[in-house]
């Protein structure tokens, strides 16, 4: 995983976390329940929101933007194949129980834009908000917070001490 600048505090990435997710759903709130934005126009913003948000704390942190982009980049298109082939399965089963059929006006290129718009591009926006980036941000956490206890002469215990220890 990338690390953060040094100069960083645990608290410091965890607290980045709490304002990245009181502007997601900020925004979330404000296009949906008060302005009322057609769908396509909501999941064109939350996209441009979750990549701002997500540059926005790798330029603050400090942290390698290539390095967040390709370590492991493999590993996450196998889990976002395996986790989206599952949930259409599972959307298509529970459709078939109640009889429900495809939507009319979703069929061959539209089917396919709908597909590309709105689950590989918002997709990949929520995975980014969602998954990656509160999981980078708590184990740079860890991370300083292994290192300050080191500099303090503390013994490193608890949960935090599970992952690699930096030398």
């Amino acid at each position: 995983m990338p690390l953060p600048d040094a100069s960083m505090s645990w608290w410091m990435t965890m607290s980045a976390v709490g304002v990245v997710a009181l502007v997601a759903f900020l925004v979330s709130w404000l296009l949906t329940d008060l302005l009322h934005s057609p769908r396509a126009v909501y999941l064109a913003a939350l996209m441009v929101v979750s990549g701002s948000l997500t540059y926005g704390y790798l330029a603050w942190s400090g942290t390698d933007a290539a390095a967040f982009i390709t370590n492991n980049w493999g590993w996450g298109l196998v889990g976002a194949l395996v986790s989206g082939g599952l949930t259409a399965r599972a959307i298509k089963a529970g459709a078939n129980r109640r009889g429900l059929g495809v939507p009319a006006g979703r069929r061959g290129a539209r089917l396919a834009g709908a597909l590309v718009w709105e689950g590989l591009l918002y997709g990949a926006a929520e995975g980014l908000l969602l998954s990656a980036l509160p999981v980078l941000a708590a184990w740079q956490s860890f991370h300083l917070l292994d290192g300050q206890r080191r500099r303090r002469g503390r013994p490193v215990r608890g949960p935090w001490r599970l992952g690699p220890v930096p030398r």
